[in-house]
């Protein structure tokens, strides 16, 4: 959940695809991603998912999307995409499969547009010393604006 390695995943997932990434100095925008004939600006929001009974009840897409709404358009000749990294915990959690079964219960009621990506975590699922529980990761893109 940490916003820089966040940032730096995406900059080395975009790399692996023959882009270049860079963290943007401006404020409004996190990062740069060219192509030869390509200039992306990308802003990422985290949106931390507490699976917990009143956590579940929360749509946290839809709050991130208006945050993201109110970044600046981008420039001229850019293209924008704002990107929702959906991070699920539980805390105190119970076994395996009641985690996926929340997990899957949050995702069903909670709108997921197009383009998105889930990944499962995998089995044993990470959990830190405290046992909260970790079942995956989401991510959400959407051109932003211009």
């Amino acid at each position: 959940m940490d916003p820089a390695a966040r940032l730096q995943a995406i900059i080395q997932a975009a790399e692996s695809l023959g882009w270049q990434g860079q963290p943007s100095a401006d404020e409004e925008w996190d990062l740069h991603l060219t192509a030869p004939d390509k200039l992306l600006l990308v802003r990422c929001v985290g949106a931390g998912v507490d699976l917990g009974p009143e956590g579940a009840r929360r749509d946290v897409i839809h709050d991130a999307w208006r945050y993201l709404d109110l970044t600046a358009s981008p420039p001229r000749g850019t293209v924008g995409v704002h990107l929702v990294s959906v991070e699920p915990h539980l805390a105190q959690a119970g076994d395996e499969a009641s985690v996926r079964a929340r997990m899957a219960a949050w995702r069903a009621a909670h709108s997921w547009p197009e383009p998105s990506v889930w990944v499962d975590a995998p089995s044993p699922m990470p959990r830190n010393g405290v046992g909260t529980a970790f079942p995956g990761l989401g991510l959400l893109a959407r051109a932003a604006p211009s």
